[in-house]
């Protein structure tokens, strides 16, 4: 998934522990092998190769995370986009290496992109697009539904005091550490790595951020975010930094995008009619104004 996870794992029995989180990380290597649209053998590529061409049963699990990634989709106004994929392409930004491209490049894969293209039968488990050129990639959902899974595993373990981390970005607190009634998570300054500019308390619950001021490239001396909107073709603008606050990593992981891409008054829109679900926003400033923080549904 391009990233490192970690668990860090709190109780009396070390050996059991050490044995439940090495267990739950290796969930997370079986899910890479099955999300990776990178894996020749994932079922990702497998989709992505044949689902133009006929339907394809897919594994229970993952089918219901397609799903969710349709509903979240719907949710969003189309904001997260598990299809974005030709956009990405057009950009450069899987070769790391950004690129502006043409407004025909951008209209060709704006054709191929979009959830309601993705046809899914759930009564056969089954995934089929309408047309060739569509892709799954589940870049921005996958790891938050792997910090999910390996969570699961813990709480079967019965572990009662753990932190899943993915890469800093998604984070799911199981209990909280000793003496302490919830893990105390730092938003990170998008002006500075090594400081906090806001805390969140978590606990059975999880947070993920979206958005890095050093994933840009810059041509013409103009800058462009690494995050593409999928309704528009084009990067981002408006947002330095987007987190979301939910029960569920799978959520936050793609919330966090979509209140990038939609900004502070759909975010606010949305928790209103979402009472689970917290943001941390952090918009752009102009000139030398400090970064302003925008709490949303924080009582």
């Amino acid at each position: 998934m391009g990233t490192l996870f970690e668990i860090l794992i709190y109780g009396r029995d070390k050996r059991n522990l050490s044995a439940a989180a090495r267990q739950a990380l290796h969930q997370i290597v079986k899910l890479d092998n099955q999300l990776s649209r990178w894996k020749s053998g994932s079922e990702i590529a497998w989709i992505n190769q044949y689902a133009a061409e006929e339907p394809v049963r897919v594994e229970p699990e993952l089918f219901r995370l397609l799903v969710r990634s349709r509903e979240i989709w719907s949710e969003t106004k189309g904001a997260f986009d598990i299809t974005v994929a030709p956009l990405v392409k057009a950009w450069g930004f899987y070769k790391k290496e950004g690129r502006l491209p043409s407004k025909k490049e951008i209209k060709s894969a704006l054709d191929i992109v979009g959830m309601n293209h993705v046809l899914l039968d759930e009564e056969e488990s089954t995934v089929s697009f309408d047309r060739p050129g569509i892709e799954i990639d589940l870049g921005g959902i996958g790891k938050g539904y792997a910090v999910d899974r390996a969570a699961e595993f813990l709480r079967m373990c019965k572990v009662e005091a753990a932190l899943v981390n993915s890469g800093a970005s998604t984070m799911y607190a199981i209990g909280s550490p000793p003496r302490q009634e919830a893990w105390h998570i730092g938003v990170r300054d998008p002006h500075d790595e090594n400081k906090a500019i806001a805390t969140v308390a978590l606990r059975d619950g999880s947070v993920s951020t979206s958005g890095a001021p050093e994933k840009v490239f810059e041509i013409g001396g103009k800058k462009h975010s690494h995050i593409l909107d999928p309704r528009t073709g084009f990067p981002t603008k408006g947002m330095v930094s987007a987190t979301a606050i939910a029960p569920s990593a799978t959520d936050t992981d793609a919330l966090a995008t979509a209140f990038y891409i939609l900004g502070a008054d759909w975010t606010r829109a949305y928790c209103e009619t979402h009472k689970d679900v917290k943001a941390v926003l952090i918009p752009e400033a102009d000139g030398k104004e400090k970064p302003r923080i925008v709490v949303i549904n924080f009582n």
